[in-house]
């Protein structure tokens, strides 16, 4: 029996176990590490995860993406290591305009985490501060309902674990957005490098497992050192991948940082800062969403065209990008608006585009809503209990 075979994009389908373990070994002799013979291998071949994870297993072969190099793996998109990422294209930031309440919920949580953990100058881990910083993403994604997931283990489990990605969402199952913390205030050039080596390697890995899904979607990533953000966002569907970093035209610089609320007057440069942070991803979240809902659409469409029968929800999946559509240009206006017209303008655009994407997740066909537990309440027999 064939133990190999060519799959659509010209790879080579990998079927036993012991190919598999053949091709891993030959690689991991060939290349500095097992990290980087992992995603050789990914490039060339298509397999079956949970097989990888079972030789990964019994051979005890131990690989973490937290330990790729950037000068390793600089050249799977394009770069010179030599130049330390000064040869990087961007791509643009935008900022999407959220409710002013739902800002506010997301400080109010905030200062929920600093009971728990102090303020930010007393945080001696990086866990610490990714907790207290926990409230951005646990709020915006919330906005989406259950059209997010966060599945913070590793993309290959068991021996190979990933270390350091504190958010991996998905979007209807492909992998759309991950966000990793580093070192607090980092303390080198190379620490940083070596950071965004394993957001390329998770990256890599996510566009990977989306590929054999059927979904083509570029990975958005964010790295952070505690005070810092930046922004990357990698595109799998170029040879070699595409690689850039997120740039806000109106920042002289690429990273978007938060002061130190404790040795200023008031945290009010802490709040006007973590804004624009905040729309920041939210925007990235919404785009992440809306390419989502076209990689499904595609992919259903494809699928009825391979049964020989149509498909039934498409009408409601172009129903759900079209509202997706107008619900990012409002967002992203709203913000230009904020900038030239009176808040009340651009408050009433911002209360328009929620409306325009509750619209689109209502039109989703796949998306699961369990219960909500507050849907349990009854404040009369819960007095009794």
């Amino acid at each position: 029996m064939a133990t190999k075979r060519k799959c659509e994009d010209g790879k080579s389908v990998v079927q036993s176990a012991d190919s598999l373990r053949a091709l891993l070994s030959s690689a991991i002799t060939s290349h500095d590490s097992a990290e980087i013979a992992l995603l050789h291998i990914m490039h060339q071949h298509d397999f079956d995860l949970s097989m990888l994870r079972e030789i990964l297993s019994e051979d005890r072969t131990d690989a973490n993406f937290s330990n790729v190099k950037y000068e390793a793996i600089a050249s799977f998109v394009g770069l010179e290591a030599s130049l330390q990422m000064a040869d990087i294209d961007n791509f643009t930031l935008h900022r999407s305009r959220i409710p002013t309440t739902l800002f506010k919920s997301i400080l109010e949580d905030m200062d929920i985490m600093q009971t728990h953990y102090g303020p930010p100058i007393m945080h001696e881990t990086g866990e610490a501060r990714s907790r207290f910083l926990s409230p951005i993403f646990n709020r915006l994604v919330a906005v989406f309902e259950f059209a997010f997931r966060n599945l913070p283990e590793s993309l290959l489990e068991g021996r190979i674990a990933t270390g350091g990605v504190e958010y991996f969402f998905k979007a209807f199952g492909s992998i759309s957005l991950l966000f990793i913390e580093f070192k607090l205030k980092t303390g080198s050039a190379k620490e940083r490098l070596d950071a965004i080596a394993q957001l390329i390697a998770e990256c890599d890995a996510g566009d990977w497992n989306n590929a054999r899904q059927g979904f083509r979607v570029a990975v958005h990533g964010i790295l952070c050192d505690g005070d810092v953000f930046e922004f990357f966002q990698f595109d799998g569907s170029t040879e070699p991948p595409t690689f850039r970093q997120g740039r806000d035209s109106s920042v002289p610089r690429t990273g978007m940082q938060l002061p130190n609320f404790t040795r200023t007057a008031t945290p009010r440069q802490f709040v006007n800062a973590l804004r624009p942070i905040c729309e920041t991803i939210f925007d990235l979240m919404l785009n992440a969403y809306t390419l989502s809902l076209e990689a499904w659409h595609t992919r259903s469409a494809k699928k009825g065209a391979e049964e020989g029968r149509p498909r039934p929800s498409l009408d409601k999946w172009g129903r759900a990008i079209g509202f997706a559509h107008e619900a990012l240009e409002c967002f992203r206006n709203a913000e230009i608006m904020r900038q030239t017209r009176p808040i009340d303008e651009a408050n009433a655009v911002v209360q328009q585009a929620m409306e325009f994407l509750k619209h689109s997740i209502n039109e989703v066909p796949i998306i699961h809503k369990p219960a909500l537990i507050m849907s349990g309440w009854d404040g009369t027999e819960v007095e009794t209990v």
